[in-house]
């Protein structure tokens, strides 16, 4: 029984560890996909600025 034990004590530690492993690659995506955006809206103000002093 003690085994039984050990191995779903080790089944869910590799569990969680792997989702603590897709949750920080989720924040990671997130932010990357954040950034992205913030240099698109900022290069589209840029756009918007050189247009509207023409």
């Amino acid at each position: 029984m003690k085994i039984l034990n050990l191995d779903k004590e080790s089944e869910y530690a590799r569990l969680e560890k792997q989702r603590l492993v897709d949750t920080k690659r989720a924040q990671e995506k997130a932010e990357i996909i954040k950034e992205q955006s913030d240099k698109q809206r900022e290069a589209e103000e840029g756009t918007d600025y050189c247009r509207s002093t023409s």
